[in-house]
């Protein structure tokens, strides 16, 4: 397990307690948060130094024993310098910066409320017309995300999307290095925080990274075939984190047992199923709503909602001042790749299916959104959809770049 897979589960096991403990009725106060949060670090240390004492990684794996080690080149030491002055500048940027995004009021709001009432009870509000569309009435892994920071003597709840953004890099990191070098994994991690809206939203307090780091670790994660248990957890946490994110969750589970025909990998969907079903179970105790209000009656496709959905995605993916070089990378890493489709590994071939299956089940998602959620369909696509795409960018990037290292290795010529 690498760090920043280790830091996405040590938080996900915080944030799943504090929501039990919540639904339950237990009052959720600080010393109640400090306990979980170090009885949670001392059981992820002692699993650790056991791990690392026992764990080999078999020779006939292919893949780097340890990005971590071993002193940088000049390019790669360069290339981390300004990784780390431009995540720097996102941390400054997070801590100084009050709330000013429009739906990140919601989610600090509630975190606040959540401190101030010890309670995850939504009547409380006491708003009229709260139904399942509101952010409100999402899960509460984000809300609680925000809330750890003020239990624990913070200012500035956002700050915790520096440990989401930590965790996503380091595992972007740690798998593109172990499956070529050095300075292709510090290159994925560049091209990601780089990319200008990704960056942005590193310090806006709103769930996209947090999703992004969840549901991107995930997707790496089930490229190999060790265990389906590591990213169903993570796309459970995604889905507590937002509710949609069940949907790629089935699209993953679903794409991941065809393709390796094998029915237990549907399993992978299990936990997000869990969390989706029981927050609904919640809302419908406590409000009477179901997150469901937010979306169109019927359940056929509409077809213009898709080209809508499409148009919108693809000028969005174009846009450079949004993502920078991730979504060109992936272009034309998979284009290099048709000719060569057969000879890439495994991994690299399922990753780049992964985004493709992602991408498409996002359309599917956002075609079926009522027209009238979120000031209507262009404002809707223009806005949320651009934002939902955070998801692929990890994924994305690794594909892309592993694809080109794949054909250099394959490519004798100088």
């Amino acid at each position: 397990m690498n760090p920043g897979e280790a830091i996405l589960f040590g938080l996900g096991a915080i944030l799943i307690a504090l929501t039990l403990l919540g639904v339950v009725g237990v009052p959720l106060t600080g010393w109640l948060a400090g306990s979980v949060t170090l009885a949670v670090a001392g059981a992820a240390l002692t699993a650790g130094l056991r791990r690392a004492s026992k764990h080999r990684l078999p020779k006939s794996s292919g893949l780097m024993a340890s990005p971590w080690r071993g002193r940088l080149t000049p390019a790669e030491a360069l290339l981390l310098l300004v990784i780390v002055l431009i995540t720097g500048v996102a941390a400054w940027r997070a801590a100084f910066y009050p709330v000013s995004a429009m739906d990140a009021h919601a989610y600090d709001g509630r975190a606040r409320w959540i401190v101030a009432e010890r309670t995850l009870d939504l009547s409380i509000y006491n708003t009229p017309g709260l139904d399942g569309r509101s952010n409100l009435t999402y899960p509460p892994g984000y809300p609680l995300s925000l809330a750890l920071v003020y239990w624990l003597g913070g200012t500035e709840g956002k700050v915790i999307d520096l440990v989401w953004l930590t965790a996503l890099l380091l595992l972007l990191y740690d798998f593109v290095a172990r499956r070529s070098d050095r300075l292709t994994g510090l290159l994925g991690v560049f091209l990601l925080i780089a990319a200008p809206e990704f960056w942005r939203h590193a310090s806006l307090g709103l769930t996209n990274l947090a999703a992004t780091a969840a549901i991107g670790g995930a997707t790496l994660l089930a490229t190999g075939r060790q265990s389906i248990w590591r990213p169903a957890l993570l796309l459970g946490l995604a889905t507590l984190l937002r509710i949609d994110s069940v949907v790629l969750a089935l699209a993953v589970a679903i794409f991941l047992a065809l393709r390796r025909r094998h029915a237990r990998t549907l399993l992978m969907a299990a936990p997000a199923l869990a969390v989706a079903i029981g927050w609904q179970l919640f809302l419908k105790a406590s409000l009477g709503v179901a997150s469901t209000s937010a979306l169109r009656s019927s359940m056929l496709p509409d077809l213009k909602l898709l080209a809508d959905a499409t148009s919108a995605a693809f000028g969005a993916m174009s846009r450079q001042e949004l993502y920078g070089w991730c979504f060109a990378v992936f272009g034309l890493g998979l284009v290099a790749s048709v000719r060569r489709w057969r000879r890439l590994p495994e991994e690299v071939r399922t990753l780049i299916l992964l985004v493709i299956i992602e991408f498409l089940a996002l359309l599917v998602l956002y075609q079926q959104v009522d027209p009238a959620f979120g000031g209507g369909g262009g404002s809707y696509f223009a806005n949320s959809l651009k934002r939902a795409l955070f998801v692929l960018l990890p994924a994305a990037v690794a594909a892309g770049l592993l694809a080109f290292a794949a054909r250099s290795a394959d490519d004798p010529r100088p």
